[in-house]
């Protein structure tokens, strides 16, 4: 079997692929901070259809884009609080 390792586009949109041929596809794109942005679990999708590392934030976020999400919320919080 092995791991096959392929690298597409430049810095800063460097995308590095790793497939293990009939289990997985993980790709990371430097884009998104080095996250894991598309992920295939060949076993159950022999297809590669369905990512499972889902659109919009990836499979193991890496990096501090994040940290905006976690900002608003916060700010909801303190602003739903009740007064007293």
């Amino acid at each position: 079997m092995g791991l096959d390792v392929t690298e597409a586009g430049a810095p800063p949109d460097l995308k590095v692929t790793l497939t293990s041929p009939g289990v997985y596809r993980a790709v990371v794109w430097q884009a998104a901070g080095g996250g894991m942005m598309e992920f295939y679990d060949f076993a159950s999708d022999p297809e590669a259809k369905k990512n499972l590392a889902g659109h919009d934030r990836g499979l193991f976020e890496v990096g501090w884009h994040g940290a905006t999400r976690l900002v608003a919320i916060a700010a909801a919080a303190t602003r739903d609080a009740p007064a007293g």
